[in-house]
């Protein structure tokens, strides 16, 4: 353990002499060796099996499995520094001054003094997008329009890169941002990889490194096609282990990829989904605001129902959302009327007239809410936004004329109600119980939603608060 910690500061001091422009334009930050050999373990090295690391930096993933006992390892960054630093204290292995992006992988492997392919490959490659001086150097046309088509990132080249690296069967296992598991523009190599390769797990890591922006996971795939009955083990990082939540069948996911908490939010999502159309359908647009007059309403501006500065429309059928959305607060948004949008809100505008304050109240119920923040945004504890890629995708039910008027009432209701007075509390309350049944969820459903939005949710949006 000594050893262990004796390294982390070190690399800790290497690591903050480089400049935080460095750092920013090549994506450069280090692993924790801890997390490290909980990811070795994760992945079940064998003795004797060859683990490179393409991108090892100052070595996290090489020290950590020389601690563990591991011999044949293999790294490679093109940093000579941090090249420098990992095999002054690596001292065993062969660590190479080498860039993995721009060479294919028989290039690195023959650098290396490789004659096979590695059994593992693992890492935390660079993540940055491909813009200014950020670039592959590579004269492969074929790779870099893959790259290009797959999300112009630095780390889908190291991903494309890894399975060049290893043996057919063998292991790949890397850090990437968790925004790859749904983000539409990394969609072709999610799917391809989908089809392609059998996902053994991912792990949420939640936010991983300090001034990172985003969230992180472990992905662990297996380099031949997953069987018809393949599953992938769902997990995340507590600190100390990766804990179990769900196994998935790889065949269910075709594009998007949900990391599902429990079984239980497995079989709501299918229900949800079954059972309702996307709200897509029902609207004619959901578009960012445009409006840069001063009178224009701003994000901040706008109040679950209503508005802080101004009134409420009580004719018109848009409804104005603000554009960022967090877990603790969920959906503010109010009946827009006629109101000017600045860039900061989210304009959605029924497809059906009349259908303002019906679509209103479905989007502040905690069964919505619960939607998007688990399965729109996969649990992501930062901002998000509400763009029609996201809110789109929200089951959409049609209540019976007795359901929706009474939605539109209570949306009515809050909307002229004192603020999260007891009154405006106790109408909420009323609204999720009334959301519940229109979209035919269980008592048990009900509550397990419940429970989840009232753990990630301010308590001043129910009236426990």
């Amino acid at each position: 353990m000594r050893r262990n910690t004796d390294y982390s500061a070190e690399m800790g001091r290497y690591e903050t002499a480089l400049s935080s422009d460095y750092k920013k334009q090549n994506g450069v930050f280090y692993t924790p060796v801890e997390l490290c050999r909980r990811i070795l373990r994760e992945i079940k090295v064998r003795r004797g099996s060859v683990l490179l690391d393409p991108c090892c930096g100052a070595g996290s993933f090489l020290f950590a499995a020389r601690a563990m006992g591991f011999t044949r390892l293999y790294g490679a960054d093109r940093d000579e520094g941090a090249v420098a630093f990992c095999g002054d204290r690596l001292k065993t292995g062969t660590v190479k001054c080498l860039d993995t992006l721009g060479n294919d992988g028989s290039s690195v492997l023959a650098a290396l003094h490789l004659p096979e392919k590695a059994d593992f490959v693992v890492g935390n490659p660079p993540y940055a997008p491909m813009t200014g001086n950020c670039r592959i150097q590579s004269g492969d046309r074929a790779f870099l329009q893959r790259v290009r088509t797959s999300g112009k990132n630095l780390f889908l080249a190291a991903l494309l890169r890894s399975f060049e690296l290893v043996k057919d069967g063998g292991t790949v296992s890397y850090i990437i941002p968790k925004n790859f598991l749904h983000v539409a523009s990394y969609g072709p190599l999610r799917k391809e990889i989908l089809r392609q390769k059998a996902v053994v797990s991912i792990v949420d890591l939640g936010v991983c490194f300090k001034n990172v922006r985003g969230e992180q996971v472990v992905f662990t795939v297996k380099n031949r096609p997953p069987s018809p009955r393949h599953s992938v083990l769902l997990e995340r990082d507590t600190g100390t282990e990766f804990e179990k939540r769900a196994r998935i069948p790889q065949n269910f996911y075709r594009d998007e990829i949900i990391l599902f908490d429990s079984r239980e939010e497995y079989r709501i999502y299918r229900k949800l989904c079954g059972r309702h159309p996307p709200l897509g359908r029902a609207v004619r647009s959901i578009a960012r605001g445009r409006c840069a007059e001063s009178g224009a309403v701003s994000g901040k501006a706008i109040r679950k129902f209503g508005y802080r500065d101004r009134k409420t429309p009580e004719n018109g059928d848009r409804i104005l959302l603000q554009n960022i959305y967090s877990a603790e607060s969920g959906v503010i948004a109010a009946c827009g009327g006629n109101l000017e949008a600045g860039q900061t809100v989210t304009v959605l505008v029924p497809r059906e007239s009349g259908r303002c304050r019906y679509i209103l109240g479905l989007l502040h119920s905690r069964l919505v809410n619960f939607y998007l923040y688990k399965f729109c945004y996969n649990s992501s504890t930062l901002t998000m936004h509400t763009d029609a890629g996201y809110l789109g995708k929200v089951p959409y039910a049609r209540g019976n004329a007795r359901q929706t008027a009474a939605v539109e009432e209570l949306s009515a209701g809050l909307e002229h109600s004192e603020y999260l007075s007891e009154e405006w509390l106790e109408e909420m309350e009323a609204l999720n119980r009334l959301v519940y049944r229109i979209y035919g969820m269980s008592e048990e459903e009900s509550a397990y939603i419940d429970r989840c939005v009232r753990k990630i949710q301010s308590k001043r949006w129910s009236n426990g608060g």
